[in-house]
């Protein structure tokens, strides 16, 4: 690296899933020592913050009713939270059905329904939840009840075996393309036919303008449960989870059944004041086209750059080149993005941007396709050239003349050996699920083979 990269500050174009401005967080920084302050001295002072206390903040900034947010869980674990939500809704599905007389289905029996390719986490749960053959080991226990099926007809394999359906907002593995609106309709219109819950999983996905969660901006659905990490607790590995009315009922029954149950008063003190922040500055209404079109406008000359990809402030630039090269070369020019596929690299900048940071992150994602640019147009360097000694002026034979000068005779040289690539066939390895069979692909497979750099923006 150069002294002048050296010297250059640290850009973190992902900073928006640690806060919506990405730093100067004071009231993360307050927050916690109000917290640590009421620890220390062993009295609450009021400053607990209760479920029904974050559940109102919610309700203020989406705009729904106590049906749609009637309470909302915090946690120091993501994992534990979409392991309440499988609970809340096994136990929801199994009273409707005994309360309708049916007696089809039980709680061990009503099945969770994910999307092929899906990611919810590192956690055993999370893992079995996930749509992704990679991400599971084959000596983990099998969680029962997770199916998967391809995205594009999750809404038809909906029943009434079927007690939660688990989506995404945005794939953060392939290129971060967002939920079809049509496709998330008819999803949650399937859940509403059939009785079964339909979660959105935001852990990833922070806060955006315009609508708070990001899948109300892509179509106009009220979810039975939201689970929300990113961009509300300052990195922190924990989270919320906001419930419906049908399935907040059904907390008591969990609370009684998992007594380890409980909650992390420090999350919910820091998601609390975050939350409030979003309240007092009116987030929900800051412009977020600026980035986008400034981004588009500079990547349109750029042949590398096959499309860009712009949900809010989730931005995926699809390449014509390794993400991990891309990634790597950024990491050089001191600015931090992640793959987002085999051949896009993603990006989540804070919400709250002005004018001149728009143009700081641009200039930046200029000089690192710059860099590219200049490495692959240099000649390779061609080898060094040794100056050999003329010959002596003895015998003909120059294996006669070695063996003279050493004493030694000089062996012939074996045949060059060849490698029968055959031997090193590699079989891929089996699915855990007849869906994976079918839909599991390479992401390069998803690599479009035009440029559309016309940015696909919803807000």
């Amino acid at each position: 690296m150069s002294e002048s990269q050296h010297s250059t500050p640290w850009l973190n174009a992902l900073a928006g899933t640690i806060s919506a401005t990405g730093r100067d967080c004071e009231y993360l920084t307050e927050a916690s020592a109000r917290w640590a302050q009421s620890q220390w001295s062993g009295e609450d002072s009021g400053l607990a913050i209760a479920a029904s206390d974050l559940a109102e903040r919610l309700r203020v900034l989406t705009g729904q009713d106590e049906r749609g947010i009637a309470t909302c869980l915090n946690s120091a674990s993501v994992e534990s939270l979409l392991q309440w939500a499988v609970v809340l809704c096994r136990l929801h599905h199994q009273s409707a059905t005994e309360s309708s007389g049916s007696g089809e289905t039980n709680r061990a029996g009503a099945r969770c329904l994910a999307a092929v390719g899906s990611d919810h986490g590192g956690g055993i749960v999370g893992r079995m939840a996930s749509g992704r053959a990679d991400s599971r080991s084959p000596a983990w226990p099998l969680v029962p009840g997770f199916t998967h099926s391809p995205l594009e007809s999750l809404a038809e394999r909906i029943d009434h075996n079927v007690a939660m359906v688990l989506v995404s907002p945005i794939d953060v593995h392939d290129r971060m393309l967002a939920i079809p609106g049509d496709q998330l309709l008819a999803i949650s219109e399937a859940c509403q036919r059939h009785g079964a819950s339909l979660v959105i999983d935001h852990s990833r996905i922070p806060p955006q303008g315009g609508q708070f969660w990001v899948h109300e901006a892509i179509a106009p659905v009220t979810a039975d449960a939201v689970l929300m990490s990113a961009g509300l607790t300052g990195g922190a590995e924990g989270g919320l989870l906001t419930l419906s009315s049908p399935l907040a009922k059904q907390v008591t029954t969990l609370a009684a059944s998992v007594p380890e149950l409980s909650s992390s008063s420090w999350i919910a003190a820091i998601a609390a004041a975050t939350l409030d922040q979003w309240i007092e500055h009116s987030w929900c209404d800051a412009a977020m086209d600026g980035l986008a079109t400034e981004l588009a406008g500079r990547m349109a000359g750029r042949e590398c750059v096959r499309d860009l990809h712009v949900t809010g402030r989730a931005i995926g630039m699809e390449l014509d080149i390794p993400a991990v090269q891309w990634a790597e070369a950024a990491a050089e020019h001191q600015l931090g993005v992640a793959t987002a596929g085999e051949f896009a690299v993603a990006m989540q900048p804070p919400l709250i941007l002005s004018s001149d940071d728009i143009t700081t992150l641009c200039n930046r994602v200029d000089q690192v396709f710059d860099w590219i640019e200049m490495e692959e147009q240099q000649p390779a360097e061609a080898p060094s050239q040794s100056v050999e000694s003329p010959p002596a002026e003895s015998p003909t034979d120059e294996s006669s003349l070695e063996e003279s000068n050493t004493g030694k005779s000089v062996p012939e040289e074996s045949p060059q050996q060849t490698i029968d690539d055959s031997e090193y066939d590699v079989n891929e390895n089996d699915s855990l699920d007849d869906d994976f069979d079918e839909e599991l692909r390479p992401d390069d497979e998803n690599h479009s083979p035009a440029m559309n750099i016309e940015p696909e923006i919803q807000s």
